[in-house]
């Protein structure tokens, strides 16, 4: 199997067997009631497609950065609180649609800071942030050092 979908499901938890689907390259949860998801993802190694918009998602395994064929995210940040240290692994991610919630974007500056600087020379070019809004990299960059410069450049 190479495509599972399981949106509109109302799904509360993925089972630990998800990881067993090694051929699997696109996985779609979108619009499902997940809140975290199960550290057998890990070892989806042909993975490039993984859609988690619309979901409750407030933790992210470590082994997610085990998923270093990902190219495609869709994640709701809404409910996570960091990103996993191993999200750095994914040298492949090009394309990450967040939706964060916006009277919480401050509280992301921080952590889109990081992944921006280990990812920045593997390859991300957008990130698209809901409401229709495409973010290129530099302008974060450039965004992230104006708030910690406190105003200077």
């Amino acid at each position: 199997m190479h495509k599972l979908v399981f949106t509109f499901n109302l799904l509360t938890e993925l089972p630990d067997f998800i990881g067993n689907l090694i051929e699997l390259r696109i996985l779609d949860l979108e619009w499902n009631n997940l809140t975290s998801i199960p550290d057998s993802i890990g070892k989806l190694n042909n993975l490039i497609d993984f859609r988690l918009f619309e979901n409750e998602i407030s933790f992210l395994p470590e082994t997610f950065g085990n998923l270093t064929a990902l190219k495609y995210l869709s994640l709701d940040i809404s409910e996570l609180s960091s990103f996993p240290k191993s999200f750095r692994n994914l040298k492949n991610l090009e394309w990450r649609h967040l939706n964060p919630n916006y009277s919480q974007i401050i509280r992301y500056i921080k952590t889109l800071k990081t992944v921006l600087e280990d990812m920045e020379s593997k390859g991300l070019k957008i990130i698209y942030l809901w409401n229709d809004e495409w973010v290129d990299v530099d302008y974060i960059r450039r965004t992230v050092l104006y708030r910690e410069n406190k105003g200077r450049f």
